[in-house]
């Protein structure tokens, strides 16, 4: 029994660390679709992002997606890492990553900094339609439990 405890929680965290490079590649490759994955789509997504930004608000995964999708348009991603190899374990189901993410606004060529705290919660996949198919090639980023329900940041 414990064995296949162990084995869930490997699980999970190797799920954890797919969502974690996901997000991190949205950034680093201005794709904000991986990012659209990992969004939970059960409950508002919480963001705020300081100046140059600046937004504050609970949207929902689509609308956080074409949030994303200017941001990432306007501003190029220099560095998006994250600053610790393990995100921190916040309850039973939450865990929150810290990243850097260095860009550059394309229109004033200024640069800047922020500290990223992304929040991941652990959400049951709702049963699959019977006669529905698996998903294709994205399925396995579409059944990724963890889905991030906050960002927020710091300027560094």
């Amino acid at each position: 029994m414990a064995q296949f405890g162990l084995s869930v929680v490997s699980l999970l965290l190797s799920l954890l660390s797919a969502a974690a490079i996901d997000v991190e590649r949205s950034f680093l490759e201005n794709r904000p679709g991986l990012l659209l994955f990992h969004l939970s789509s059960r409950s508002g997504i919480s963001l705020s992002l300081p100046e140059p930004v600046s937004f504050s608000d609970q949207i929902s995964a689509e609308q956080s997606y074409f949030l994303f999708q200017g941001i990432l348009d306007r501003f190029l991603t220099q560095e998006f890492f994250s600053e610790s190899d393990l995100p921190a374990w916040l309850g039973r189901d939450r865990l929150i990553l810290k990243a850097r993410w260095s860009f550059r606004d394309n229109k004033t060529n200024n640069q800047y900094a922020f500290r990223l705290f992304i929040l991941f919660k652990l959400e049951k996949q709702p049963p699959r339609a019977s006669g529905r198919p698996a998903g294709g090639r994205d399925s396995t980023k579409r059944s990724n439990p963890w889905k991030v329900i906050e960002i927020k940041a710091e300027k560094v």
